[in-house]
């Protein structure tokens, strides 16, 4: 154990995380040193808002990982957006495949329209509540969601970290 040089090989898999922008400055940095690329079975996200995609949220996540990612981002999705005139739906979905147990719905708020009926016949009052139903689905076939801002921010906060 005099002066002489020792020399080890570290073997070790590094995952980079989601791909990002700043992924190809990275890439080139660490590949100046002794590593390997390895190809990933990466799947893209989309988030959809009452069957619609929404763009801004797609996100590409590894395919083993998507069930958890999904729930999760549709979770935080419920918290964040604010009940509509109409419900909405939450989905995650990838490609053509919805991962049907990540669905959530946040209810419609509701006006009590039986309110300015006192007593009468209960017809009336049917007819009102009959009335709603169809003006909800009116507004749900042409209204659009409200995304807050910061729902954008907190998704993006919550990719960057996994």
């Amino acid at each position: 154990m005099g002066g002489g040089r020792v020399e080890a090989l570290v073997l070790a898999r590094v995952e980079l995380g989601p791909p990002n922008c700043d992924s190809d400055e990275y890439i080139v940095n660490v590949r100046s040193t002794y590593t390997l690329y390895q190809q990933s079975d990466l799947v893209k996200m989309d988030i959809l808002l009452n069957g619609q995609p929404v763009d801004a949220m797609a996100t590409i996540v590894h395919n083993q990982k998507a069930q958890r990612i999904g729930r999760e981002l549709v979770e935080k999705l419920k918290k964040i957006i604010d009940r509509q005139m109409f419900e909405i739906t939450i989905q995650a979905a990838i490609g053509s495949k919805m991962l049907s147990f990540i669905i959530y719905s946040l209810s419609a708020m509701r006006k009590n329209v039986l309110a300015k009926c006192y007593g009468g016949d209960i017809t009336r009052k049917k007819k009102l509540l009959e009335k709603q139903k169809e003006g909800k689905k009116r507004m749900k076939r042409v209204g659009s969601v409200d995304i807050p801002q910061e729902a954008f921010h907190e998704l993006l906060k919550s990719s960057g970290s996994k």
